[in-house]
């Protein structure tokens, strides 16, 4: 809070740490500390979150992105620099705040983004954090469940979907199942009801060898590998994130027989 009120690093902070606060610095800081004991997050009080190296705009109704998340990103960009593309097209499903989108985005510049959200609230914040960015002139947002209506082949389709059953939604710290949207958290009985939308229709959205990859609960992995596997996803693998937790997983679409 107090590097964000005062514009200094951890650092500076602490070598100027005998600099005194202005009225109205104090005030906001007390009202930070009273709204974060109520376990309102960091992120929704400060108006902004760092994310793989970006700063995006968050606020209330929209989901907080995750430092495991970051795992999907480096996933994607390492395979689009294996297939030897300069021009590739990349298409992240359930955007949020942008997070994911904007960071292909700035990372690999000559990369055209279509992202998609079906919340209205979420949608607007990307929006402005491409622009936030600069990116903008690179990503087309779309409103909509999911997939988007262009029918383009894309190099890779990418998401983070909500993953967490609901009855463990009560047992989140409160920050979570108090403050964030619970339609960015609820993956339905199991947790994967949006994942065996996404795979299916993913066929269809990329190219043959097109990447398809998914950020996942702890735990899920191995299920997950299973139902990109019915679908004919192949070169499947598993990522895990800084905490060795299995995150992320990813396939190629067949070369050969991609059918719906």
């Amino acid at each position: 809070m107090l590097e964000d009120l005062l514009g200094l690093s951890r650092a500076e902070l602490y070598l100027n740490r005998l600099q005194e606060l202005s009225e109205s610095q104090q005030d906001q800081l007390q009202k930070w500390v009273k709204e974060r004991s109520s376990g309102k997050p960091l992120q929704y009080l400060l108006g902004h979150a760092n994310f793989y190296g970006v700063d995006l705009e968050v606020s209330e109704g929209v989901f907080i992105p995750r430092l495991e998340t970051e795992t999907l990103v480096e996933t994607v960009l390492h395979e689009m620099a294996k297939s030897k593309k300069e021009n590739v097209r990349l298409l992240d499903l359930g955007t949020g705040s942008g997070a994911i989108a904007v960071a292909l985005a700035v990372s690999w510049p000559q990369a055209e983004v279509v992202a998609t959200e079906v919340s209205e609230v979420a949608l607007r914040t990307a929006r402005k954090n491409a622009e936030r960015n600069g990116v903008a002139g690179r990503i087309r947002f779309e409103a909509c469940d999911l997939f988007p209506s262009e029918e383009g082949a894309f190099d890779a389709v990418v998401s983070n979907p909500p993953y967490i059953p609901p009855g463990d939604i009560p047992n989140l710290a409160t920050e979570v199942r108090g403050f964030e949207p619970w339609e960015a958290l609820d993956g339905g009985p199991d947790g994967l009801g949006l994942i065996r939308r996404i795979i299916p229709g993913a066929k269809g959205h990329l190219v043959p060898g097109g990447l398809l990859a998914l950020e996942v609960g702890a735990g899920q992995a191995e299920r997950v590998v299973s139902l990109m596997r019915d679908e004919g996803f192949e070169g499947l693998a598993v990522e895990r994130d800084l905490c060795g937790v299995e995150r992320v997983v990813r396939g190629v679409n067949p070369k050969q027989g991609n059918s719906e």
